[in-house]
């Protein structure tokens, strides 16, 4: 076996092993927004951004930013903290 192909053996073993260390997995990161007042609010800006990218006419896309504008503004109503209203 070639010097390359043992490092190459070598680089994937410890890459492999690496990921068996019994080291915790690091903690998602906790914020303070609630995903039940953001995630319809994102859902329709992706379904927005979708839109344009695939170039909907003008008419139709008028409708999913009519929907938009509504949960925002449910969104808004739902806000509990200065940091939820900011984002809003």
């Amino acid at each position: 076996m070639s010097a390359t192909r043992l490092i190459a053996v070598a680089l994937l073993l410890s890459v492999a092993l690496g990921g068996c260390s019994g080291s915790p997995a690091p903690k998602p990161v906790k914020t303070d927004l609630r995903p039940e007042v953001f995630e319809p609010v994102y859902r329709l800006a992706t379904e927005l951004r979708s839109a344009q990218e695939v170039g909907m006419n003008r008419r139709r896309f008028g409708d999913p930013l009519e929907k938009l504008a509504t949960e925002l503004s449910l969104a808004g109503d739902k806000t509990e903290s200065a940091k939820e209203r900011q984002v809003i």
